[in-house]
């Protein structure tokens, strides 16, 4: 086996290697090219996964929503706490 070789193609010269075959397989459901998100490739497809993450990572993934909830939620009942005129009934 000719790592160097593997390393060379996959690596140094990935835009080369990559990319769909255009075999029946691949073109069965495919009715323009290099279109959608499961038939797209190079250029077009750095943009949509570029585009699509952005759209995920606004709506919170890679963040732990949860956890900002629970602080949030445990500020305000300090706060509330500490706004209570009666202290001695805590």
């Amino acid at each position: 086996m000719d790592l160097e070789g593997i390393k060379e193609a996959f690596v140094k010269k990935g835009d080369e290697f990559s990319g769909r075959t255009g075999l029946f397989p691949d073109t069965l459901f495919q009715f323009s090219e290099n279109t959608g998100i499961v038939f797209s490739e190079g250029e077009n497809w750095k943009e949509q996964r570029r585009t699509s993450l952005h759209i995920l990572r606004d709506f919170g993934m890679g963040r732990n929503l949860m956890e900002e909830q629970v602080l949030l939620s445990a500020q305000d009942f300090l706060a509330h706490l500490d706004s209570l005129k009666n202290k001695e009934q805590l």
